[in-house]
């Protein structure tokens, strides 16, 4: 199952789920409530949080993944927020191992110079914007989608924290220290956002993860960025997580 970025549709990820489709693995993408086929008809209001996103839609999918379909193994991959939600999902009993690509602790100073000030300030206007349109209008300045007001006030706090998310005492962060399952971390050498030190800080909140930096150069590609890696163009990248899902065993009896 393949998890998505914050202010991010499934849709984005459908090359990507097709290439893991043709590897032999079922791929599945889903949206979190408020977010592209699972927004409402009315946004202002829509109540939903990152904890809502991890704890009901994200562990909903793992459930009914394991009770629908019984695969022999159950695989998450995660980009950037769903890298963070995963620990807060509860339902770590039932993943046999998870990717994250760019998933970070979001802790606005471990973020690169030239967007801290920006990272800053989306913290600190999120509040308003979401108190004077009823949730956040990313889609009218960027390609993001729009965002419940509660998810957005809650990534804006934990943007403030050291501890990111897990510094949120809405969040049941001993979870992730429950989720054994094998993590195999990616960060991007030209993020634009995500710096190495992030990505180290949240991988090592899960027990049993590893790390991989990819920069484009070693690819032959000029550039990947934050959202890059799941473009077709950069195809070339898949094959190592690929290879690494398909080698690892089944922790649980299905």
């Amino acid at each position: 199952m393949v998890s998505a970025a914050f202010a991010t549709a499934a849709g984005f990820y459908e090359a990507f789920a097709e290439a893991l489709a043709r590897a032999g693995f079922g791929a599945l993408t889903y949206d979190y409530r408020g977010i592209g086929a699972s927004r409402p008809a009315g946004m202002r209001g829509f109540p939903a949080t990152l904890t809502d996103w991890a704890v009901l839609d994200m562990a909903g999918v793992v459930r009914w993944v394991h009770d629908t379909h019984r695969p022999r193994r159950l695989f998450m991959f995660s980009h950037s927020a769903g890298g963070i939600l995963a620990g807060m999902a509860g339902v770590s009993e039932l993943v046999d191992a998870m990717v994250t690509v760019g998933s970070e602790n979001t802790y606005w100073w471990y973020d690169h110079p030239r967007v801290k000030a920006a990272q800053w300030t989306r913290a600190l206007l999120t509040a308003p914007i979401a108190m004077l349109f009823g949730y956040v209008p990313w889609s009218r300045f960027s390609d993001a989608q729009d965002v419940p007001a509660g998810a957005a006030r809650q990534m804006a706090s934990a943007i403030r924290r050291p501890r990111g998310v897990l510094g949120d005492p809405h969040v049941p962060a001993d979870r992730y220290a429950a989720f054994t399952a094998p993590v195999l971390a990616y960060s991007i050498g030209d993020d634009e956002w995500v710096t190495e030190r992030s990505v180290d800080d949240l991988a090592a909140s899960y027990p049993n993860s590893a790390r991989r930096h990819v920069h484009p150069a070693e690819a032959g590609l000029d550039r990947i960025g934050h959202f890059g890696y799941f473009r077709p163009r950069c195809r070339s990248l898949w094959d190592d997580p690929i290879v690494w899902l398909q080698s690892q065993p089944a922790r649980h009896h299905r």
